[in-house]
């Protein structure tokens, strides 16, 4: 019979606090996709913006979307309150202005050469974007005390 200790060893061993937190990660990730596909169609169909500025504020919204949701579930034990979140949102989107210019561009360059569709250069986009982010955010936004 496994007791309690035995368990968190099993759980620690096979780094299974880091899949749930990928996994989280990946679940909000993919809400602020959603949230930024939906923002530029909104922009899009306004026909007050081209793309180039619908999808700089959906990336935007998104991107803010994401750390609000990151600090409150992914990163839950190591959560941001009072001005520590502000200042954790503002190092957020400096660190994070690296991977919103990779999708940005990428987003851009892959709708401008290959002539994609809207969905697919964004989705080319956060794919490069998501990996960057993780790696680089999960250890200097939320790094181990």
């Amino acid at each position: 019979m496994l007791n309690n200790i035995n368990i968190k060893k099993f759980f620690k061993k096979n780094n299974w606090l880091s899949f749930q937190r990928f996994s989280s990660y990946v679940l909000i990730g993919t809400s602020g996709f959603l949230l930024q596909l939906f923002i530029n169609k909104i922009l899009l169909r306004l026909n007050s913006f081209d793309f180039n500025k619908s999808l700089l504020i959906a990336i935007f919204c998104g991107a803010t979307s994401n750390f609000f949701f990151f600090n409150l579930i992914t990163f839950k034990d190591k959560r941001l309150t009072g001005i520590n979140f502000f200042k954790g949102l503002f190092k957020f989107y400096f660190i994070s202005s690296l991977s919103l210019m990779i999708n940005y561009f990428s987003s851009l360059f892959i709708f401008n050469i290959f002539t994609l569709n809207v969905f697919i250069s964004q989705l080319i986009g956060i794919i490069f974007a998501f990996i960057f982010n993780y790696l680089v955010l999960s250890k200097i936004i939320w790094a181990p005390k």
